[in-house]
């Protein structure tokens, strides 16, 4: 991190400090537009809008919106992307074809609550790749936390029936947010071996377009074996808020608000998404809850508190 960065980092805190209800809000806020990317997903089912082509705008968009502010400052550190560029590429794939396509695709075949539960075992999922590829310290009381949220997933995907575990007849849709959730969850635990001479942003800008480059051929055989994607009014309108309010403002007020207040304290308002993806599910779609996402969600956050609960104040990297 440069000098110029940590400054600007501490003048932020400094002005944050002074408006203590500011950092919270934005968190709130950030939660909620992550929460309808879920919304999104589903609406676009029942609109015929393909879930590939969906997955390939939700990193070419904010491609294109941030090339204008950033695409400076990634040309004239171009050595310095050149020599992450294994590590850039990497968070493009997953972001995108592991993170986005996989979670549109996978709301194709399942429902928004069901997205919701399987989505809150991230945290868990996020401790465990922090071991398997940093060997992160993983003690036994967060090791049963992780084995407990890992039970309420497979409640949630088993819709309370685990003779459907037994008989292998696992909801594909389920399984495809999960596989989201470990894309989300890697991009975040791998955001700390980016280069610090990189702003924020301009990392961002740049794995979208890594991202634009791994999705694009999904997008592709979408439009000449599947349907081609239809720019109407409907679609174009998801295009411009998953672009905007998703992947640039989202992340942006996740990332001011884990300044000000720490990255222990932002990473418990994942959990808060959970709410405010049932809650959309109900209000605009039109679902319903049942016992079984009541008592995965239980568990799941059973889980994350052992797992989170006298924690060490570790460094993670705010969600996308």
């Amino acid at each position: 991190m440069t000098a110029n960065e940590q400054s600007g980092r501490s003048s932020l805190r400094a002005l944050l400090a002074r408006q203590r209800w500011w950092p919270y809000s934005l968190l709130t806020l950030s939660v909620f537009f992550l929460a309808t990317d879920v919304t999104i997903g589903r609406f676009a089912e029942g609109n015929d809008v393909p879930p590939l082509g969906l997955g390939f705008w939700r990193v070419m968009g904010p491609a294109i919106l941030l090339t204008p502010f950033y695409g400076r400052e990634l040309i004239a550190k171009r050595a310095i992307v050149a020599r992450h560029w294994k590590i850039l590429s990497v968070l493009g794939l997953s972001m995108s074809v592991f993170g986005g396509s996989a979670l549109y695709l996978g709301l194709s075949q399942t429902t928004a609550m069901n997205a919701g539960a399987v989505s809150a075992a991230q945290a868990a999922t996020m401790v465990f790749m922090g071991w398997l590829f940093f060997r992160d310290q993983i003690n036994l009381r967060q090791g049963l936390g992780l084995a407990i949220a890992a039970v309420g997933v497979l409640a949630v995907v088993a819709r309370g029936e685990f003779a459907i575990l037994l008989g292998l007849q696992l909801q594909p849709g389920d399984l495809l947010v999960f596989v989201a959730v470990v894309g989300f969850s890697a991009y975040i635990v791998l955001l700390r071996l980016t280069p610090p001479d990189l702003s924020p942003f301009a990392i961002v800008c740049a794995v979208s377009w890594a991202g634009a480059f791994f999705a694009g051929p999904l997008y592709l055989w979408e439009i000449f074996y599947v349907a081609p994607f239809p720019y109407t009014a409907t679609s174009v309108a998801m295009i411009v808020w998953i672009s905007i309010f998703v992947s640039v403002i989202a992340v942006g007020f996740m990332t001011i608000g884990t300044l000000a207040v720490g990255s222990y304290i932002s990473s418990m308002f994942n959990y808060v998404r959970t709410i405010f993806i049932a809650a959309l599910a109900i209000v605009v779609l039109g679902e319903s809850i049942a016992l079984y996402h009541v008592a995965g969600v239980i568990v799941i956050f059973a889980g994350v508190y052992l797992m989170t609960a006298r924690r060490r104040h570790a460094s993670v990297q705010p969600p996308a």
